[in-house]
């Protein structure tokens, strides 16, 4: 069975944190477990330490239930290394017990290093001795005790010590190991003591790696061989002697190696190495294989400071000697797994270790090497995103490979088959249109961290289309935080390696040709960059976007945003002088527009940038960031459009880019937003230069229209800044909002309260001056709503000299009401002279016009001189009389809405929502009449005068009313009663309203104006039953009579069975009901939300109980109410009219 990552690392947990466990089973273990340490626990730290292990305890159990997982995932894996460093945090916080008792100081870190190092000794010995020998761990027994802590001549902590772990030295032992092990080991050997500490430094540690590896060896030499080497007993009294018995003692020498030091004293010869016999042996060690390798061509051989010295007779031969561990394949599987058994993962066959050495005059190399063999790299499709897992196959993709780890002194540290630490293993493997070219690996440490990546090469064939996805598998991350990680004195990092990116190539015979890249943003899970195309080698189009595989609420989705644009396009003339110049498109699958990232793109004058960027390819970055805010990703909508820019005239004298964009899906929107520009008498001599860019959202859900509009970097004479803004907001009858319409450029009239959610606009304002003294602004404004005209203007000066000021400023503001005819024009003027601060002089007047009968002015003149100031007020009336008093000529509604009524153009026919005929029907020619649909309905509306109303109606566009006030409107078909039909209308065309009422009132208000006639549903007529009767013809002789069989028993189907064939037989199941968005039908399925027009309430004004009023058929309009609340406030203003939704928030 395969051993995987999950597994080892729940083992190793476990047997590091096992002696924790062991203390809260016997309390007297922690203080033996300490005092390994040299800690003492006072009693009044007792309980602290208790608590730690507790916590411990809790830590280990989570970590077995995540070792017990079947879920072999890369989570599941990051969730343990999460436990375990939570569980190394908790010991490191016990050194915070050491300010409270110097018993305890560093406690925590010591037990960490205790823990680590006896759990290397006890379960990886191998790894523990390869430590040592390349310093990453200095042994406890090499090191000087630490000397006790004394206290009031009492011992609070003994003298100690453990094993040091130095992991931090690995990135540098990667980098140049060599450089590492000579400064760890290479000393000039002087004299025999030098050779003599030389060699207990490096022979000990040589000595515990081999025999962790099986291989029989010792140190120095027996009593009883002294008297077999005589004076040669000195020189190798340090010696290390390697043999492939168990032990030399009474034991023939069959084959092995002696090795010394020689220090300066002796020949100066450095590292001699004395070989004896042939040696090809083999040897298991737990399930690894073991084979030693000498073949020594001469008696000796030094190595030093004088390079390598053979003995005369064997300078062409010298000694070959290796060391081999083989672990060999499984038969039923994987030796080891990285990653879920049915996921991305990384397969290990077999394993092998060689440890080799060629000493000759013609060489003199050392090698390591690590490698793998029978192993494999998985790339599951439904661990990739959304875009990855449609160019795989739906099993995924296996690579097989052998790899390759070594260092020597010859080529140091590489990857086997490269000359760095970078390879490229060729695969040369298809399967379902996917080609895998090659494995990538890779090993660096650099900036104190050690990287491994193992990732593919992939190609996908589609179509014309040729995709090269690079970086695809799995990646590792070793640091060495000072504060500790997960693995104790380490941290580790593992992970499915997402792609670098993929590279398109697209040739479809000469038709179209180009490529381009895109980069893969892990963070954000989205594919981004660029593409050059050319049609025909005549047309070039650059493509940018966006491919996402992340949803955002985070689950994986797909998404798609692209933005073409045609280079070189062959200008078209559309007529009157315009051309067009370039055009483009645009497709977001899972995207929609923000209208605020929009606007504020526009205020920022970066708007254009989204439809014809310059040079999109190298300004991708930047032009990216920019589409992701502005069409983010949204489920279940799709947005699609065109780009074009349009010129006027020979040369250009007005140039608009413009987008037209319609989104569908969760919302229907029409978006179109862009800039004109205007560059007066020619773009290289601009004296005129106007820029506006402008956003339209047309909403046809919400039944709304909004533009905003901005003047951008525009001038005059290349020196007078222009600015300005203005905005339009309408809406439908039936709107959430209730309808209005407002268009207002550079803003509104100070009396006229605009509808919610209107901007505030800038005037349109030109700057006739180039600085700040003297200062000359013009600015105006223009708007128009339902009922009213509305302008103003205003010039204002400013210039100073020598501490002296002026300033004035001239304007007026005109708001215009066209039913009833009514205005009232706002004016002011002042000028003002100051001496820095203080006030010299300074006249102003502020009036008020209004009309136009009677056509009164009422203004203040005010006069200031220092300190002294009066005003004069005065009134009159220039023209007499009262319009409202004066009846105008009237007019018969009644005469009239007989005559719309009688209007064919009035009338219509509709069709039912979700109603589909499953026949076709033929065309009408030109001029046939109204022809009802068979599943429709009939409607006649009329926009003349509101129906149904609760109170009289006073007037029709300033005229009086002759004959009835009140109309009504009924219609029956098979005594089902017709369903009432509203439309917008403007109360103030319809009833006497004061100038605050006017203001108050909505713009439209929706009304009854007609009625629909008919069900929206089938109706079937009665049945008529028929007999069935049909004639008996025999052919050929008859046969023989039989018995009758008895009559079978009826079967009266329930009202039960009956409405399950409706719901599940042949006519719900019908191709008509299973295609386009019939499928998603739900009748009974009533709407999460539904928008309703505003309704009003009268209420009391003192405690504001709702007024009881009869029930209606149709609910009270705010001109219904209105006329209402006049009757109930004759008296005085006891009664208020309010929303109803503002008393059902309360």
């Amino acid at each position: 069975m395969s051993d995987s990552l999950l597994e080892t690392l729940g083992d190793d947990i476990g047997d590091l944190v096992q002696p924790l466990l062991e203390t809260a089973l016997d309390e007297g273990k922690i203080d033996r477990l300490l005092a390994s340490v040299g800690a003492i626990v006072p009693d009044a730290q007792r309980q602290v330490l208790a608590d730690a292990m507790t916590a411990v305890i809790g830590l280990y159990a989570q970590v077995q239930d995540l070792k017990g997982s079947t879920d072999l995932s890369f989570d599941n894996a990051g969730k343990l290394l999460k436990l375990a460093q939570q569980t190394w945090a908790t010991l490191r916080a016990m050194d915070q017990l050491g300010a409270q008792s110097p018993s305890l100081a560093g406690v925590g870190n010591d037990l960490l290093q205790k823990l680590v190092g006896s759990h290397l000794i006890v379960n990886h010995p191998v790894a523990r001795s390869l430590a040592v020998l390349t310093t990453l761990i200095v042994p406890g027994e090499e090191l000087p005790l630490r000397p006790p802590v004394i206290q009031d001549g009492e011992v609070v902590r003994a003298a100690s010590r453990v094993d040091r772990l130095q992991f931090d030295r690995l990135v540098p032992l990667l980098q140049n190991p060599l450089a590492v092990l000579r400064a760890e080991y290479a000393r000039p050997l002087l004299t025999q003591a030098d050779a003599g500490a030389a060699a207990l430094k490096l022979f000990p540690r040589l000595l515990m790696l081999l025999r962790s590896l099986g291989v029989s060896c010792r140190l120095g030499t027996c009593s009883d061989e002294g008297d077999i080497l005589g004076d040669a007993a000195t020189y190798v009294k340090d010696a290390l002697l390697i043999h492939v018995d168990d032990t030399l003692r009474g034991a023939a020498a069959e084959a092995g190696l002696a090795l010394t030091l020689s220090s300066a004293e002796a020949g100066d010869l450095g590292l001699v190495i004395h070989p004896f016999d042939q040696l090809n042996s083999t040897r298991q060690v737990g399930g690894w294989t073991i084979d030693l390798a000498l073949n020594a061509g001469a008696d000796a051989l030094a190595w030093g400071p004088h390079g390598l010295t053979l003995p005369p007779d064997a300078a062409s031969s010298g000694v070959q000697a290796s060391v081999t561990a083989t672990l060999p394949p499984l038969v039923d599987g994987p030796a080891y797994l990285i990653g879920p058994a049915d996921g991305s993962r990384l397969e290990v066959g077999g394993a092998k270790l060689k440890l080799a050495a060629d000493l000759s005059a013609a060489k003199q190399s050392l090698a390591l090497s690590a490698d793998v063999s029978k192993s494999s790299l998985v790339i599951a499709s439904g661990d990739q995103d959304g875009f990855i897992a449609s160019l795989l196959p739906s099993d995924g993709l296996r690579a097989d490979f052998d790899l390759g780890l070594g260092w020597s002194t010859d080529g140091g540290l590489s990857l086997r088959g490269a000359a760095g630490m970078d390879a490229s293993l060729p695969v040369g493997l298809s399967a379902g249109g996917i080609a895998l070219s090659a494995i990538d690996l890779g090993l660096h440490a650099h900036d104190g961290r050690v990287e491994a990546s193992i990732s593919t090469r992939l190609g996908a064939s589609l179509g014309p289309i040729q995709a090269t996805v690079k970086g695809l598998g799995l990646t590792g991350a070793l640091t060495f935080p000072s504060t500790g990680g997960n693995l104790g004195v380490a941290d580790l990092a593992l992970d499915f390696k997402p792609p670098d990116g993929v590279g398109l190539s697209i040739d479809a015979h000469g038709l179209i040709a180009g490529g381009g890249f895109l980069a893969h943003d892990s963070a954000s899970g989205t594919y981004s960059g660029a593409l050059q195309l050319t049609l025909h080698d005549q047309l070039t189009v650059s493509a940018y976007g966006l491919i996402g595989t992340r949803m955002p609420d985070g689950r994986p989705g797909y998404s798609l945003l692209v933005f073409i644009t045609a280079e070189g396009f062959r200008p078209v003339p559309l007529g009157f002088g315009i051309m067009l110049q370039r055009i483009g498109g645009m497709l977001g699958i899972q995207h929609t527009f923000d209208e605020r990232a929009l606007r504020a793109a526009m205020a920022a004058g970066t708007l254009p940038a989204l439809l014809f960027p310059r040079d999109p390819v190298a300004n991708a970055p930047a032009l990216l960031q920019a589409l992701s805010a502005a069409f983010p990703v949204n489920r279940g909508s799709i947005v699609f459009g065109l780009l074009a820019r349009l010129s006027w005239f020979t040369p250009t004298l007005v140039q608009a880019d413009l987008a037209l964009v319609l989104e569908l899906g969760a919302r229907t929107r029409l978006l179109t937003f862009g800039r004109v520009s205007a560059l007066l008498p020619a773009a290289d001599d601009d004296l005129i230069r106007l820029n506006l860019d402008a956003i339209g959202i047309l909403d046809f859900d919400s039944k709304t229209i909004e533009l905003d509009a901005r003047l951008i970097d525009s001038r005059l004479v290349h020196q007078f800044p222009v600015t300005g803004s203005a905005a339009l907001r309408a809406a439908w009858p039936d709107a959430g909002t209730g309808a209005h319409f407002v268009l207002a450029v550079g803003g509104l009239n100070p009396h006229f309260a605009p509808p919610a959610g209107f901007p505030l606009l800038e005037r349109v304002a030109v700057a006739l001056s180039s600085g700040k003294n003297p200062r000359l602004v013009c600015d105006a404004y223009f708007a128009i709503t339902a009922n009213t005209v509305q302008f103003g203007a205003r010039a204002s000066l400013y210039a100073e000299a020598a501490g002296f000021s002026v300033s004035g400023d001239l304007g007026f503001d005109a708001l215009v009401t066209l039913v009833p005819p009514h205005f009232i024009v706002d004016f002011h003027a002042a000028v003002q002279l100051k001496f820095h601060s203080h006030n010299l002089f300074k006249v102003s007047l502020d009036g008020t016009l209004e009309g136009p009968l009677p056509l009164r002015i009422a203004a203040r003149a005010k006069f200031e001189i220092l300190w002294f100031s009066f005003s004069v007020h005065f009134e009159f009336t220039l023209a007499g009389g009262d319009a409202l008093r004066k009846p105008p000529a009237s007019i018969s509604l009644v005469d009239e809405l007989t005559r719309a009524l009688s209007d064919a153009a009035n009338w219509r026919t509709l069709r039912a929502d979700g109603a589909s005929h499953g026949v076709a029907l033929r065309s009408q020619p030109s001029g046939t009449g109204l022809v009802l649909d068979p599943l429709g309905q009939l409607s006649v509306q009329q926009q003349l005068v509101p129906l149904n109303t609760h109170r009289d109606i006073d007037t029709y566009g300033g005229l009086a009313v002759a004959g009835p006030r009140r109309f009504r409107l009924d219609a029956r078909l098979d005594d089902t009663p017709a369903t009432r039909q509203q439309a917008a209308f403007a109360p103030a065309r319809y009833f006497t309203m004061s100038d605050d009422e006017k203001l108050a009132a909505p713009s439209f208000e929706a009304m009854d104006a007609g009625l629909v006639i008919g069900e929206a549903k089938p109706m079937f007529g009665p049945v008529v039953p028929a007999p069935l009767e049909y004639e008996s013809i025999v052919l050929g002789e008859r046969a023989a009579a039989v018995d009758a069989a008895p009559a079978p028993t009826r079967h009266t189907m329930s009202l039960d069975e009956l409405t399950a064939h409706r719901d599940t037989g042949a006519a719900a199941r019908a191709v008509l009901r299973r295609t386009g968005k019939a499928r998603f039908r739900n009748e009974k399925a009533s709407p999460a939300a539904t928008l309703v027009a505003p309704r009003w309430q009268i209420v009391n004004a003192a405690d504001t109980a709702p007024r009881l009023s009869p029930a209606l058929a149709t609910p009270a309009s705010w001109s219904d109410q209105r006329a209402t609340l006049d009757q109930l406030n004759r008296g005085g203003a006891q009664w208020l009219l309010v929303p109803s939704h503002e008393l059902a928030a309360h």
